[in-house]
């Protein structure tokens, strides 16, 4: 941030945007980021918006990408300036992409602060890479922090660890409020290879961390799929949560929504392979606290939890202590799958620390899952 602060000035001077004026009667104004502007002209689009004292519109070019080369949020470790203001980022047409490619430094891509509001739209966010000690490989939702994102797809992401024992969410990392509305969460990855690591959220963690913190979590009409935890260095990694990983005090709430075919893979004689769809956890890190999901409307299926010598369970749902979950009538838990060879594999689909932590609906279809 600091070196870009002071660049800030000489990249308006040469008009890496254009202001746009007054976006009608809701006081907005409006910035037009042209795509031969580049990553760099969007970075002082943020910091001009991020200093509006009205809400601003930054408006992408149709089918776009802007390329995201350096890191600006140093305390984020983010390559785009952290949204600390009421911002919204759309493009019209075909989606926009914005991207770290892969020479870049490691970074992640885009980070709300507290008291930022960000409203994201028709918008693909891929590459980003949280390295060690960071959380969220392409997106980060700060406490006191509201992200609405709309038709955005958030795939290729990563979230790394080499040198800590843990590593938070692949996709996107929440501990606010975070809204997804017709979005898709693909392809991204946790992955630890720090000795006995945990692994954790491989498409989305949603974690109400610190005292008086509640983060949540609303999936509207979107696909969690083909994301992973990866961790197998040691004898007790443990990989969870390669959808949609919620902790602490926390709630998520699926509607007409699908967890698929997401994966967890862990190896070693105590090593734990929880909840590839969905896992709920009251203690990781957080302090006791009360989680819960709730499925309506939506499916979890094909989602497959690898334990080699270890424990894998849960691959649907797995539900800890202090959890309360609910899965209604309109919703299917289908295919799921926990294997475990040379360890233990129990409950595919669902999976209860204690009894009664799962509420099912009668008419909920259960269905398929091995074992």
């Amino acid at each position: 941030m600091r070196v870009h602060q002071i660049l800030v000035g000489v990249l308006v001077a040469a008009t890496p945007f254009a202001l746009a004026g007054p976006a009608g009667a809701t006081g907005a104004s409006t910035i037009v980021v042209p795509c031969a502007g580049g990553g760099a002209a969007l970075s002082a689009a943020i910091s001009t918006a991020n200093a509006a004292a009205q809400p601003t519109v930054i408006r992408l070019a149709s089918g776009c990408t802007y390329l995201v080369t350096e890191e600006d949020d140093f305390a984020d470790g983010g390559g785009l300036p952290a949204i600390t203001a009421d911002v919204a980022i759309t493009a019209p047409g075909a989606a926009a992409t914005i991207a770290r490619p892969a020479s870049a430094p490691t970074f992640s891509l885009v980070n709300v602060n507290a008291g930022g509001t960000l409203h994201l739209t028709n918008v693909v966010v891929t590459g980003g890479l949280a390295r060690s000690g960071f959380v969220g490989g392409g997106m980060g939702v700060a406490n006191g922090a509201t992200a609405v994102l709309d038709r955005v797809r958030v795939t290729g992401n990563t979230a790394r660890s080499t040198s800590r024992p843990y590593a938070f969410g692949g996709g996107i990392y929440n501990n606010g409020s975070l809204t997804l509305i017709d979005c898709r969460v693909d392809n991204n990855g946790v992955i630890v290879t720090a000795t006995d690591g945990l692994a954790v959220g491989g498409g989305i963690v949603s974690e109400g961390f610190g005292p008086g913190v509640h983060a949540t979590l609303t999936v509207q009409s979107s696909l969690i799929d083909s994301n992973v935890a990866v961790a197998k260095v040691g004898e007790q990694p443990g990989a969870v949560g390669g959808g949609i990983a919620t902790l602490g005090n926390a709630t998520t709430t699926l509607t007409d929504s699908t967890v698929a075919s997401n994966r967890v893979t862990s190896a070693g004689a105590g090593s734990a392979a929880l909840g590839a769809g969905l896992f709920d956890n009251l203690s990781f890190f957080s302090g006791f606290a009360r989680t819960s999901s709730t499925l309506i409307g939506s499916t979890l299926v094909s989602n497959l939890g690898d334990a080699a010598g270890g424990f894998a369970g849960g691959e649907g749902l797995y539900s800890a202590v202090g959890d309360h979950s609910r899965i209604d009538h309109a919703s299917s838990v289908l295919g799921n799958v926990a294997r475990a060879p040379g360890g233990s594999a129990t409950a595919g689909g669902l999976f209860e620390e204690a009894p009664g932590l799962i509420r099912v609906s009668s008419a909920a279809v259960v269905s398929g899952n091995r074992p």
